[in-house]
């Protein structure tokens, strides 16, 4: 009874030092704290000090955290430790969420005390992602998308498990500064949610632990990245104050489309048999300066302000004519930014790729993919660029005059969100301070994942339309516009 009378003693003491209870309490160290876990759970433990001060580092001092690595460590040993340890990381969460410390055991620090309360408030997430594999980044309660992967989607689990919102599905409040489609890719976007306030100092935090949930998701969540966390604060502007939103005070929207070169130059008849032999001749093509500029005047044409109507499907005109300013949209730039060979690689196999940047305020669903089309029609139909986008920003109600539709959609696997303008501060000094991280990524993951997938896309799309039959022939031909 005494020895048990003092087990209890040294238990209230080490919980009323962790939770700031007692005159005489002294907190304990985060390597004491989990000593003490894993002896009670295991008794005589493998792990040494030194060890356990590297996961604890690791964990930036989180000693649920440093729990859940030491589990991911311990795949090998045998299923009772595995599942004793696992258990007690759940007690811990359990008892850290207000529901009682039970009998045995020690109150720690988890994710959960990196927030102030069970309130909410909107903060800003800086992110990116390789798009391959996704529906796109929305989440959509269709039958058919709850069975497929979003950004979104993975995104609010990962912020649901580390206890940042209360629900894994509840998209209120959640805005994106740019709403990408099926296989495109972002190197930074801005997004902006509802959820549980950070405690001073707990961002740093938080962005590991969403990024070490995302890496355990498996692919294709492992392929998204968080950057940095920030409150969505009020900002004056003028006589009016205003939170800040991320979608609505994005001012502009810088894509890249990185295309394989031999794709805005014409090809020869004969290596367009099949897609195959469109493959090999890739490999081997390098555009001339000659031929660059001219793909360039093509692409210029798109700069200015026109309607662009025609370069989104029919059954998304009425909604984008409900909004304000309808279907015209201003294009700032349009143009090849360099040609590049990456190193011979698997991704690459030795493609030369040329960087097209399109820069304007906002765009409608598939513009660019559409824009990007008409680019390579004109130069592979050798049709005058300028009076083809003259007359395509003319169209009325998604027609040519007198002619049906036929802009031939660009594949999405080159097309990458790459860069966003804000006009506040605050913002931008936010997105600048991940630009490191951004580049990263972009150097690491993103553009050798673009150059991996990029190819046989554009292969088979140059094929459907260079084919006998397809709308270059057509073109030629005066079937079609």
């Amino acid at each position: 009874q005494q020895q048990q009378q003092q087990q209890q003693q040294q238990q209230q003491q080490q919980q009323g030092a962790w939770e700031g209870g007692g005159e005489n309490a002294v907190e304990s160290t985060p390597l004491e704290r989990l000593s003490v876990i894993l002896s009670e759970v295991l008794g005589d433990h493998e792990w040494g000090e030194d060890e356990m001060q590297q996961v604890l580092l690791e964990s930036g001092g989180n000693t649920e955290v440093a729990l859940n690595l030491l589990l991911d460590r311990s795949k090998a040993a045998p299923q009772p430790f595995i599942e004793a340890l696992s258990s007690s990381s759940q007690a811990m969460q359990q008892q850290n969420r207000g529901r009682g410390a039970g009998q045995g055991q020690v109150a720690v620090k988890s994710s959960r005390d990196w927030f102030l309360g069970d309130h909410m408030r909107q903060h800003l997430l800086f992110i990116g992602y390789t798009g391959q594999g996704f529906s796109g980044f929305q989440l959509n309660d269709t039958e058919h998308q709850r069975e497929s992967k979003t950004i979104q989607g993975e995104l609010l689990k990962a912020l649901y498990d580390v206890g940042a919102v209360d629900k894994k599905t509840d998209t209120n409040g959640f805005y994106m500064a740019s709403r990408t489609d099926k296989g495109v890719h972002a190197a930074g976007l801005l997004v902006q949610l509802w959820m549980h306030p950070l405690r001073e100092g707990a961002g740093r935090d938080l962005v590991a632990a969403l990024n070490r949930k995302l890496q355990g998701m498996g692919s294709p969540s492992s392929q998204v990245r968080v950057f940095d966390v920030t409150v969505a604060d009020w900002l004056e502007q003028g006589t009016t104050v205003t939170r800040v939103n991320s979608c609505r005070l994005c001012h502009g929207r810088e894509y890249l489309y990185v295309l394989p070169s031999f794709a805005l130059a014409p090809v020869p008849s004969a290596a367009v048999r099949s897609v195959d032999t469109l493959m090999q001749y890739m490999r081997t093509f390098r555009i001339s300066n000659e031929q660059l500029n001219a793909a360039d005047e093509v692409l210029g044409s798109y700069k200015g302000q026109g309607d662009f109507g025609l370069f989104t499907p029919s059954t998304k005109i009425a909604q984008y004519q409900s909004e304000e300013g309808g279907t015209t949209r201003k294009i700032v730039d349009c143009t090849c930014t360099c040609k590049y060979t990456p190193k011979h690689t698997e991704s690459s196999s030795g493609v030369e790729f040329v960087t097209i940047l399109i820069s304007g305020d906002r765009y409608m669903y598939h513009q660019i993919r559409n824009m990007m089309g008409l680019a390579m029609l004109a130069i592979h139909a050798g049709l005058p660029a300028r009076e083809v986008v003259r007359a395509a920003l003319t169209a009325e109600d998604g027609r040519l005059p007198g002619r049906e539709r036929e802009i031939p959609l660009a594949p999405a696997a080159p097309l990458l969100l790459h860069s966003l303008r804000y006009r506040e501060s605050a913002v931008t000094e936010f997105l600048r301070k991940g630009e490191a991280q951004v580049e990263e990524f972009k150097r690491r993951v993103l553009l050798p994942q673009v150059y991996a997938s990029a190819k046989k896309p554009v292969a088979e799309f140059m094929h459907q339309m260079l084919c006998t039959g397809g709308v270059v022939s057509r073109v030629r031909k005066g079937v079609c516009p």
